[in-house]
């Protein structure tokens, strides 16, 4: 595939990105969206249909990877840092996941913890850590060779 054309799936996977946080208020269930924009400090979580809310987190996270490899596939063209980009967010999955839910069944969270780890597990963050991590490692590997 020619550089104009992987330079134009990516814009346009970077667009979804864009596209799906313009829209996730109305696509996916999420009581702590508007709770985090209040004024939430010593405030009780609102209520949350906790199956529900794990299930769209698990999906909004899958989805984000999913644009997140393909990405890093178009960018960078390398099979292995594909597989590593996946098992990167396989991992991350599993351990933000995890604390998510174990934060959503306390009756009082720290809701520091709650946030950070949602938007871990909601934004693409992972994608903006392994783009830099992967042209640090391509400049090692050229100066050392």
């Amino acid at each position: 595939m020619n550089s104009s054309l992987r330079i134009l799936f990516i814009v346009v996977l970077l667009g979804l990105l864009v596209v799906l946080r313009m829209f996730a208020a109305d696509w996916f269930y999420d009581p702590l969206d508007a709770f985090f924009k209040g004024q939430y400090q010593g405030q009780p979580l609102p209520e949350i249909a906790t199956a529900k809310l794990l299930a769209v987190m698990a999906l909004r996270f899958w989805i984000t990877a999913a644009i997140t490899v393909g990405v890093i596939h178009l960018w960078f063209n390398n099979r292995s840092k594909t597989r590593l980009s996946f098992l990167v967010l396989a991992v991350a999955f599993v351990l933000f996941f995890i604390a998510f839910w174990v934060l959503i069944a306390l009756k009082q969270p720290p809701l520091e913890g709650l946030f950070y780890i949602r938007r871990f597990l909601i934004q693409p963050l992972i994608l903006i850590l392994l783009i830099p991590a992967f042209y640090y490692e391509m400049s090692n590997s050229n100066a050392a060779g």
